[in-house]
Parts: C-alpha cells; sequence; structure tokens
C-alpha cells in the first residue's frame, strides 16, 4: 500500500526529502511468518499491539541510532498508533501522521453482525475472489462497499496488479476483534483492560489527521471532534473532498 506504484508512492517521496523509510509487515499479512507454535491466522490485532509494533519500533531504532521514528498509518495502521500511545506512551514516537484511521466507529452505517463463516475456514479463497474481482471493477471504474476507493483518485501508474497484490487474506482472529467494534460502537483491546476510544483525547503527539468524504468507516462529525479534543496545538486536519479543493472526493483508500 505504500510501495505501489514505483516512482509515484508516497515511500519514494518521503526518501526523495531524505527520511530513512520503513514499511512494516505485521503478523495479519500474507507475506508475514506466524510466532513458534502460533498460526498466522489466529494471530489478533492485539497481538500486534503488543508483540510486532514495540519489535518493529527497537529495530529500527536500534539499526538507524535515531532516538525517535515519524509514524504513517493508514486505516487499522493509525488505530494502531493510537492504541500503541496510550499502551506505551510516546517517548519513541516524534509524530505521527493518519490517513482514514477509525476513531471509533460512532456515527457509522457499517452493518457487520458476525464474522461470515468463510473468513473462519476458507480466508485464502476468499480473498482471491476480491482479487480477481479487481480488474473488473478498476476497468468498469464501479465503485463498491468492497473496495472503498474512488477511482478517479487512483494515481494513473496505478494498474490492477498493484491493487490485487494490496488485498490481504482477511485473519479471522483480527477480523473477529475488528467487527466486535465495529457492533458494540466500542474500541477496547488487551482483554478489555485498554480502553483506546475513552483515550483518544490523550493523544499529545504532533498529528496530522486525514479523512475523506466518503469514508464508509469514519464519520465525518466524530472526526472533527477527535481533531478538536487532541491537547497538542502542533496539530494538523486534511478533509480530502472536491469541497476542499480535490478534484474529486476521497474514499476509505
Amino acid at each position: 500500500n505504500f510501495t505501489e506504484p514505483e516512482g509515484a508512492c508516497i515511500i519514494d517521496e518521503l526518501v526523495a526529502r531524505g527520511l530513512d523509510c520503513w514499511a512494516l509487515d505485521i503478523r495479519v499479512c500474507r507475506s508475514s511468518k506466524p510466532a513458534f507454535e502460533r498460526l498466522r491466522d489466529e494471530a489478533t490485532i492485539d497481538d500486534v499491539l503488543l508483540y510486532d509494533i514495540p519489535a518493529a519500533i527497537r529495530y529500527i531504532r536500534k539499526t538507524t541510532s535515531y532516538g525517535r521514528v515519524h509514524w504513517i498509518g493508514h486505516s487499522q495502521g493509525g488505530m494502531l498508533l493510537y492504541a500503541y500511545l496510550l499502551a506505551f506512551g510516546d517517548a519513541y514516537i516524534a509524530s505521527g501522521a493518519t490517513l482514514g484511521a477509525p476513531i471509533g466507529f460512532d456515527g457509522t452505517n457499517l452493518k457487520f453482525k458476525t464474522v461470515p463463516k468463510m473468513v473462519r475456514t476458507r480466508p485464502t479463497q476468499l480473498a482471491n475472489i476480491f482479487r480477481g474481482l479487481i480488474p473488473i471493477l478498476y476497468y468498469t471504474g464501479i465503485r463498491s462497499s468492497l473496495f472503498p476507493m474512488n477511482p478517479k483518485n487512483l494515481h494513473p501508474k496505478l494498474g490492477p496488479s498493484g491493487l490485487f497484490h494490496a488485498i490481504e487474506d482477511p485473519m479471522y482472529g483480527a477480523v473477529d476483534q475488528l467487527v466486535g467494534w465495529v457492533r458494540t460502537k466500542e474500541w477496547k483491546m488487551l482483554g478489555g483492560k485498554l480502553d483506546v476510544k475513552a483515550g483518544l483525547n490523550q493523544l499529545n503527539i504532533p498529528l496530522f489527521t486525514i479523512f475523506a468524504p466518503t469514508d464508509p468507516f469514519v464519520s465525518v462529525p466524530h472526526a472533527k471532534r477527535f481533531f478538536e479534543e487532541l491537547p497538542n496545538p502542533d496539530k494538523k486536519f486534511a478533509l480530502l473532498s472536491k469541497e476542499k479543493g480535490c478534484q474529486h472526493d476521497y474514499d476509505h483508500c
């Protein structure tokens, strides 16, 4: 998601400006290897928060000798930033930029009640069906709730192959946790010990939050309220909409 299309992606842009960029594939990604005596499809978002993120930050700090990192996260990547700050503090985080990151699911009309059986039993097959639809949606310009993106906003160099590889197999443990948050409108992690939604107004790092008007996962009024309550004055809010000067309204992706 951050390395396509080659030569025109966010990582290439930041590297050209002199930044040292690291892209993390967490344990719910197809490219990851399961931890010892664990299955990849049983991984949860709690596992990512407790183990993957701290290990990655330690590795980057040790390898680069920089004391802190700037965190850029899309969707769940932004949610993990908020949860990490509340769980571990901001000693190693210099700033954050989040794109389409839900701040809880209040004000959304998502209808998930249970995790589809195929997510539990046939995650790879289900993902392959989604990937097979990519060329159809790409060339017809059809918008779908399964792929919440506006084709008019895609970079000209980003073709179906790049989108194909961006789709991950839905891991049951992570999807089950996410669907629970959507259904209950709560956002609690670590066995209920960490109430992320209740602690959002305590986030105190420099933060750039980017949202979109047609994003089904984020209510714009709630996003604005979240931003206004952030205590650090070094903050910026962007809404990628025609009203704000974009050529087209953006979606979640």
